[in-house]
């Protein structure tokens, strides 16, 4: 099945922030049998189904940014504010995405409201007792992640029913080149395959070019955005981006995650084919849990 994008319907260089570019893909069927445990397969088709419009501020990306290494003249006005509009389950995955965090801290604050508000309207879409996580990560376990969750946790005797939705994440598909990756060049060719689709996706060059030319406060989140990924991937793209060069500023960036991203997959994985056949780089999974009134 597919849904609706999640659009900004200002259509601007600040699109990008957010990587607002999910569609839904396929639904699996509740994982626990119907007899045993509440249909949660309902709840998922919901949220592929019904549309939001989330309006919210990129603000906060002002507001939490570190001062040294781009100072913002203001953290508030119209010039923030945006909209969206998609499914439910596409801005789940968009919200996922946008909040990707590296060692479990945020590149940009820029779309916590963002976050907010999709948290709000799968809690509407839905019942008080689902609970909906999205997550994105180039493989399991990654460094590099993003995560949203909405809905109260089940309660711990409940019984549960499980549907999962696979969306597309936005970012290039990477999982053949790391196939053949990992039988030219190991580990070392897996995780610059990773590192490269994820840093492509997280960092588009030619939005990103126009973003970095843009008038505040597009130009300095953008710029801001690179600057902290640089800093938490212990890279200097302070040049790059001062002179709007994406290309450059990426290729940075990439050597650095390949480098984490090596070591965990020699870590994880048996081998590098088991570690290439791991990758979902260009794949949202949201998990719907359903359970009943009275459970627990």
């Amino acid at each position: 099945m597919t849904g609706a994008r999640a659009v900004s319907t200002l259509v601007d260089a600040a699109a990008f922030l957010l990587l607002v570019s999910a569609a839904v893909g396929t639904l699996t069927l509740p994982a626990v049998a119907p007899d045993r445990a509440p249909a949660a397969g309902a709840s998922a088709e919901r949220l592929s189904t019904v549309t939001a419009n989330p309006h919210y501020s990129l603000a906060p990306g002002a507001r939490s940014a570190n001062g040294s290494l781009v100072a913002f003249e203001h953290a508030d006005g119209p010039e923030f504010d945006r909209v969206a509009h998609g499914s439910v389950a596409a801005l789940l995955a968009d919200a996922a995405v946008g909040n990707a965090t590296v060692d479990g801290r945020e590149i940009t604050h820029a779309g916590d409201d963002f976050e907010r508000e999709v948290r709000t309207a799968a809690r509407d879409a839905t019942t008080r007792r689902v609970r909906i996580r999205a997550l994105w990560t180039p493989y399991p376990g990654a460094p590099v992640r993003g995560v949203v969750t909405a809905g109260p946790r089940p309660p711990p005797a409940a019984r549960v029913g499980v549907a999962t939705l696979a969306l597309d994440s936005g970012m290039p598909a990477a999982g053949s080149r790391a196939r053949s990756a990992a039988r030219a060049d190991g580990y070392e060719g897996v995780a610059r395959v990773v590192a490269r689709a994820t840093v492509r996706g997280l960092f588009p060059p030619g939005e990103l070019r126009l973003a970095l030319r843009g008038d505040s406060p597009v130009s300095g989140l953008a710029r801001y955005r690179y600057l902290r990924a640089g800093r938490l991937l212990d890279t200097d793209v302070r040049t790059p981006a001062r002179s709007i060069e994406p290309g450059l500023a990426n290729e940075r960036l990439s050597r650095a995650l390949a480098g984490r991203i090596e070591g965990d997959l020699r870590d994880r994985f048996e081998t590098p084919v088991a570690a290439a056949r791991a990758v979902r780089v260009g794949e949202v999974r949201v998990v719907v849990r359903r359970w009943e009134a009275g459970d627990g």
